[in-house]
């Protein structure tokens, strides 16, 4: 029971704090400033309004990103990065979802819904759908997964009950948190609320699950027992093996957030006093830990959000190539290619992987006008069988390169 309570404690701590903005940022050197994350920075007690900024990755450029008169907190970016869904405080007791550009302007409620508190917006892949966890402060914080449109129409509820849910990178399913026997445990299930799957089993609390970008690992937090109760961050395999320990301290180490090229993790952490937490960035293996917020006195930095990566050329023909797609995708098995060409081109067609590696040339020729086929077998060039993970075809043409994402799946 006392892992609960501190649960729920820093749950509705990191929900209900406000803030203000500090000038003041932690430089570290070496690091992409390139990379903006998107974080809430408030006061720790006391009614200043909550208020959401963006910072880069080596805490540079520290700014004002949006500022509203219902205050604005737990925010997540769209797929494409132009708008921010989050949550604003409606009244004394409704909490809603708004959504809102990212240059500031027309900010929009979804949801209306009286007396209970919406929260933990997330995108779809496609960006067509937010997923959101409703709570019922009345019904002792019973808390459901929620989806609907972008402009807030058609809101069901998917018959989980859950928190904290993040959509799978091919759209199929949720990772999520939910309580069992006592302590909360991290979940997996179809968008449809179907084919529910386990994933901990421990007598400690796991939340705040997040699927790595490949969507081979997830990042999530323990409560840890011990001489001193702390929040710890784990990664674990897709299918809950192989679990790993990152942070190991007395502190309260919260909200993983995975970077777009999932290399780093964005985290939260009061090791600089109770309860005083402040935006930290480490590698996903748990090393080169450095401090990105700083902020004053009684306040406090929370919730990052990495700005998506935007590559322009995915999925957005040259004026050569039309009519792309790649099926099964995601795949067990072998990868068909299909594209049509305008007009005769010399023709490269290349799989690269995540990192931007050269895995397999499949297509290296003039080909005429018309459409195309090609068969991965889902080999690199030697001819050993890829990892799972995520790939890109890359199809070269006189008129530019079109890049498509595909998933590989055990």
């Amino acid at each position: 029971m006392k892992a609960i309570a501190l649960y729920m404690v820093v749950i509705l701590a990191l929900l209900n704090t406000d803030i203000l903005y500090s000038q003041e940022s932690y430089l570290h050197d070496g690091i992409n400033g390139d990379e903006i994350i998107a974080y809430c920075y408030q006061p720790m007690s006391g009614s200043e309004l909550k208020t959401i900024y963006t910072i880069n990755s080596d805490g540079s450029g520290n700014q004002l990103l949006m500022n509203a008169d219902i205050g604005l907190n737990h925010h997540n970016w769209s797929p494409d990065g132009s708008k921010i869904a989050c949550v604003g405080y409606a009244n004394e007791n409704t909490w809603s979802i708004y959504i809102f550009n990212t240059d500031g302007t027309n900010l929009t409620r979804l949801t209306t819904s009286n007396n209970v508190w919406d929260s933990e917006p997330c995108w779809s892949p496609d960006g067509t759908k937010i997923a959101f966890s409703r709570i019922y402060p009345n019904q002792n914080n019973k808390c459901e997964i929620w989806i609907m449109d972008i402009d807030g129409n058609n809101p069901y509820y998917i018959g989980i009950e859950g928190f904290a849910q993040k959509w799978s990178i091919d759209g199929e399913q949720f990772i999520y948190q939910s309580k069992i026997n006592e302590s909360s445990d991290i979940f997996i299930c179809n968008i449809d609320g179907s084919g529910l799957q386990q994933l901990t089993f421990t007598s400690a609390s796991e939340g705040n699950p997040e699927w790595s970008p490949d969507g081979t690992k997830i990042a999530f937090v323990r409560f840890i027992y011990g001489q001193t109760d702390t929040y710890e961050i784990l990664v674990m395999n897709s299918d809950g093996s192989n679990e790993i320990q990152l942070t190991n301290n007395n502190y309260l180490d919260h909200y993983p957030r995975w970077s777009p090229d999932g290399s780093k993790i964005a985290f939260i952490t009061d090791q600089l006093g109770a309860m005083q937490f402040e935006v930290y960035i480490m590698n996903a293996d748990g090393t080169g830990v450095y401090q990105v917020t700083n902020s004053p006195s009684g306040y406090t930095a929370i919730n990052p959000a990495w700005k998506p990566e935007i590559t322009s050329s995915i999925n957005k023909p040259t004026i050569n190539i039309v009519n792309i797609a790649i099926f099964p995708n995601p795949s067990k098995s072998d990868v068909t290619i299909e594209y049509s060409l305008l007009s005769s081109s010399y023709t490269m067609l290349t799989i690269i992987d995540f990192s931007g590696k050269l895995v397999k040339t499949l297509v290296d020729a003039k080909q005429q006008k018309g459409k195309h086929e090609i068969i991965w077998d889902r080999t690199d060039s030697p001819g050993n069988t890829v990892k799972p993970g995520i790939y890109y075809c890359n199809i070269l043409t006189h008129g530019g390169t079109v890049s498509s994402k595909v998933l590989i799946v055990e």
